[in-house]
């Protein structure tokens, strides 16, 4: 990439490239739709469902949320959320961003996230295409 240029490639263009029609495509059957394996940097033919996010519950209650996502999907926006019971809709967690790092095309961002007198707690990426 040279100064002043993007690495901005964008989801409809990266869905030409891999042959790609629908935003649910999962060809390589994996369990990742095509939005997810452009935003997490996986491949849409390479089956591997590993860069999905990480959450470790901590010994004091709070937990980290791992989650990469490919340098590449500029255009798209992700919030972390939770919910107690996943009969009810999910809200944006009180996620503080601790660390940031980038290597290979990838951003691996770690999250702490308080701890909560809910006795279960699931959470979630949204991602969004702007």
């Amino acid at each position: 990439m040279t100064p002043g240029s993007t690495d901005f490639t964008g989801y409809a263009a990266w869905k030409t490239a891999n042959g790609i029609s629908s935003d649910s495509d999962d060809s390589d059957r994996d369990g990742l739709s095509a939005l997810l394996e452009y935003a997490l940097s996986g491949s849409p033919t390479g089956g591997s469902s590993a860069q999905l996010p990480t959450t470790i519950r901590n010994s004091d209650g709070t937990f980290t949320f791992i989650f990469r996502r490919a340098l590449v999907a500029d255009d798209v926006l992700h919030t972390i959320q939770e919910t107690a019971d996943l009969s009810l809709p999910f809200a944006a967690a009180a996620a503080t961003l601790v660390s940031r790092t980038t290597a290979g095309g990838v951003e691996t961002n770690i999250y702490t996230i308080p701890a909560s007198a809910a006795p279960q707690r699931y959470f979630r990426v949204h991602l969004q295409v702007q």
